[in-house]
């Protein structure tokens, strides 16, 4: 009696240490935030992101985890099964994509936080499984226990699925890659299998923090892989395991598993909205007048001034940056930092804006647009001399869930160059060189190539990586604001790996609405392999209607619809729903459905994905996950599109 007095005690005061830590949380094997294999309760903050990789036995995996809202998070895995087959491809060992995601229903406070998931919700459905699980903190303590349906039906501790007794449909399920035709090939939300089947299954846990640095783990695992899935038949439903965190982004485990074998977890997490792209620099430029060190300092932070004029006691600034601050919030810090540090003493100071030509009307004055210029006494003017510019760096040309491996890549040395003829007119190049890759191994044709092939052929581009300077980019852009909101941009060039061409695009944008609509079109033909300047036989205008929504009450997400024809011919839209953040980071995903049926679109059913983006100095580092390149949905990969370049100025 006085043990369970004790523990509802604990129970009711502890300190909630592990409650959503993103210190003393970490994804489980499968880059689930969890134990060693069943899931918890436990979330991160927002735009949160994790990286983990799994070696077991037989199954290796790796994840990225995603967190764009703290009660959200989605995850994209890629494993690996030895000793099981690939269909079609038997001297290979079977690969398997897929996404999870799980909701929170409720915080933890005096009773439990409780959360909802579902595991390969849109994959073969080989770790197809759903559940509810909650989970609560006391000191250095962290208990778990849930329920859950399909792969997590296993273990000692089944019953009957109770919701078998409101729907005799809930009693049966489809738990094995190929139950039928459509299910085969993956990549379609079965609906009927969830929360489905005749058990259901009993998992638990917790983890106890015996040092600042070290977790133990246990728990009662319920996963239920089936001996045809290459899995060995299981000795013990308890799986144990000692973890190691090194700072907070850090974290290495080594578990003992299903009474059988040693399992290895690496997790690399952090959280985005730590980072800076754009921090501001004082160049203490001492000697100089006030008006000069304010040009300077503006021009040391990437914001060039393209004029600064006097009227009274007004000092009008017209200036214009180049995309390198992800937000007008990091923007307007920047110009008021220069202002305050180069000492200009006015009574108003009006800054006007422009960026890579375009004007997106924003002043903080209305006095701006409608003084007479010529009564302004002018104090600087920019010389309209070109300019280049270069950033020579290295980089990583991953090829991700491939047939071949779990991933391929080529370390590069990358050159950027951009000419700017004027304030309208650009000419941007990338040239880079393969320093290292193992692109040579990829080797296995694509299964399907309908309607054109477009994408699927990647592998004949990256195969001639080696020993020879690639082009990646080299275009001609031309940008300009007809008249309040409407705004256009002319490319031509190439444009990526897989693609030369020109076009035009068009956006109308105005600033005090949360939406924008603007259409493109392209003439895209389709590059030599030898990614130089020649061609091969295909061509196809390619062009797409855009509608921008950007929604801030309550639910923050940004939502990006188009409609038109694909570089393969075929025709349809494209949903892209994401997250957003003041320091420019975004996360996201999308999926395409063109007049291609799920049937020719063979394996995957439809185009879809999701990206991670975080600005770095005016260019993007761009990550994205498609489970199967395909031709169907597939789009020209431009380095920008207007509204990107606008898309702060609705701030």
């Amino acid at each position: 009696m006085q043990y369970k007095i004790r523990l509802v005690i604990l129970l009711l005061i502890g300190n909630f240490l592990f409650s959503d830590s993103i210190r003393y949380n970490n994804p489980n094997n499968h880059g689930v935030i969890g134990l060693i294999n069943i899931p918890t309760a436990r979330f991160y903050e927002e735009s949160s992101s994790a990286f983990t990789a799994y070696r077991g036995d037989p199954d290796r995996k790796i994840t990225i985890s995603m967190m764009p809202y703290d009660w959200f998070e989605a995850s994209i895995f890629y494993t690996s099964i030895k000793d099981r087959p690939y269909p079609f491809f038997e001297y290979q060992d079977y690969k398997d994509k897929g996404f999870n995601a799980k909701f929170r229903l409720k915080t933890e406070g005096k009773f439990p936080a409780i959360a909802i998931g579902f595991n390969d919700l849109a994959g073969t459905g080989i770790y197809s499984s759903e559940y509810i699980v909650g989970s609560y903190g006391a000191d250095n303590l962290d208990l778990h226990l849930g329920i859950g349906w399909g792969r997590l039906n296993g273990g000692q501790l089944n019953y009957g699925n109770p919701l078998s007794d409101l729907d005799e449909s809930f009693r049966t399920r489809c738990l094995s890659w190929g139950c039928d035709l459509e299910d085969s090939k993956g990549g379609t939300f079965r609906w009927k299998d969830y929360f489905s089947g005749e058990e259901i299954g009993i998992f638990g846990g917790f983890s106890y923090l015996f040092h600042d640095d070290w977790l133990f783990k246990m728990e009662h695992d319920s996963t239920n892989i089936p001996l045809n899935e290459g899995f060995p038949e299981r000795s013990s439903d308890y799986n144990f395991g000692f973890e190691y965190i090194g700072k907070d982004n850090f974290a290495v485990a080594l578990n003992y598993e299903r009474g059988d074998y040693l399992g290895l977890k690496f997790v690399l997490k952090g959280n985005s909205l730590a980072y800076n792209s754009k921090t501001y620099r004082n160049n203490r430029p001492y000697e100089k007048k006030p008006v000069e060190k304010l040009r300077s300092l503006l021009d040391f932070n990437e914001i060039e001034v393209n004029s600064i004029n006097k009227l009274e006691d007004k000092l009008i600034i017209d200036v214009k940056e180049y995309n390198s601050y992800p937000s007008l919030a990091h923007l307007n810090s920047a110009v008021k930092k220069s202002i305050a540090d180069s000492g200009v003493d006015y009574e108003e100071v009006i800054v006007s804006y422009s960026i890579n030509g375009l004007k997106p009307n924003k002043t903080d004055s209305k006095t701006f647009t409608t003084m007479n210029k010529n009564e302004t006494e002018i104090l600087y003017s920019k010389d309209k001399e070109p300019r280049f510019i270069y950033s020579p760096n290295f980089v990583l040309r991953p090829f991700v869930a491939g047939r071949e491996d779990f991933l391929k890549v080529a370390f590069m040395a990358e050159l950027n160059t951009q000419y700017i003829f004027n304030d309208n007119l650009f000419w941007t190049t990338n040239l880079k060189y393969a320093l290292w890759q193992n692109f040579d191994d990829l080797y296995i044709p694509p299964v399907d190539t309908y309607p054109n092939q477009v994408r699927s052929d990647v592998k004949d581009y990256l195969n001639n990586f080696d020993n020879r300077l690639i082009i990646g980019r080299s275009q001609l852009d031309y940008f300009n604001t007809l008249s309040k909101d409407h705004h256009f941009q002319i490319s031509a060039g190439i444009f990526e790996e897989m693609f030369s061409g020109y076009g035009f695009e068009y956006l109308w944008s105005k600033n005090n609405l949360p939406f924008a609509i603007g259409f493109e079109i392209f003439e895209a033909h389709k590059r030599d392999y030898d990614l130089a300047f020649g061609l091969l036989d295909y061509s196809n205008t390619t062009g797409h209607i855009n509608f921008y929504y950007e929604n801030d009450f309550v639910l923050p997400f940004s939502l990006h619809l188009s409609y038109g024809e694909y570089l393969a011919g075929d025709k349809g839209y494209t949903f892209d729903l994401s997250r957003r953040f003041d320091n420019g980071v975004v996360m996201g995903g999308f999926f395409t459905k063109t007049d291609i049926t799920a049937e020719q679109f063979g394996e995957g059913s439809f185009d879809k994905g999701v990206y991670f983006k975080v600005p770095i100095s005016g260019d993007w580092f761009n990550f994205l996950w498609r489970p199967l390149t395909k031709d169907p949905g597939a789009k020209l990969i431009r380095k920008d599109n207007l509204y990107r370049y606008l898309r702060k100025y609705k701030d």
